[in-house]
């Protein structure tokens, strides 16, 4: 059975397979119909077949890849305005300067991520900010994939 669309559709990308398991579950129990990848090429081929009405990011995917999939998707002229919540451990500030300074992710006119949680979040913040940055849909549309 394909994605149900009167719900929107949340992208997880996160190499931790019981993060991924975690978030996930999570999110269905919050009624959102949620698409999972477990790197940055999929995650990006995922975003471009689905787009999504928000992407959940593990900013720090192996080797950093987190961060240029979160630069692919503000220079992509279809997913630019997707809404980001970027998982992580590092504080805010720390992953800004990362950002900042790796040299294929360092463009400062790329914006930051619509929300920054803490990794793993707590399962009451995650639903509350993703609530709020991708609200139900009112009326159903068609989602299939993005051609």
């Amino acid at each position: 059975m394909g994605p149900d669309p009167a719900k929107s559709r949340i992208l997880v990308v996160d190499a931790d397979l019981d993060m991924r398991i975690y978030l996930c579950n999570l999110l269905n129990a919050g009624g959102f119909d949620v698409i999972e990848a477990g790197s940055r090429e999929e995650g990006l081929a995922q975003a471009r077949r689905w787009h999504p009405d928000l992407i959940v990011l593990d900013a720090l995917l192996p080797v950093g890849r987190g961060l240029q999939l979160f630069h692919h998707l503000r220079t992509d002229r279809h997913l630019y305005q997707v809404p980001v919540v970027v998982l992580s451990r590092l504080d805010p500030k720390t992953l800004n300067h990362y950002h900042v300074f790796r040299k294929d992710c360092g463009d400062p006119h790329i914006p930051g991520p619509d929300a920054y949680l803490n990794r793993p979040p707590e399962a009451e913040t995650l639903l509350e900010t993703v609530g709020r940055l991708c609200p139900g849909l009112d009326t159903p549309v068609s989602k299939g994939p993005v051609k």
